[in-house]
């Protein structure tokens, strides 16, 4: 699971790897991989298995 800011760009990647089916929680602290906070703004959610992937629109306000 991947999170990226509106023009595409990798912001944080949370999940690498498999998990299991059905509902999995995986929070986001708002920063990115260096570790710094992310400003305010929209944001997507990118989650892939194979070739299926889904996003997911978020507003991050801090």
């Amino acid at each position: 699971m991947t999170v990226c800011d509106v023009r595409g760009r990798r912001v944080r990647q949370l999940w690498t790897g498999m998990l299991a089916s059905g509902r999995t929680l995986v929070p986001w602290d708002g920063r990115d991989d260096r570790g710094v906070a992310v400003p305010s703004g929209v944001y997507f959610l990118r989650a892939t298995a194979g070739a299926a992937a889904d996003v997911t629109r978020v507003v991050r306000v801090r």
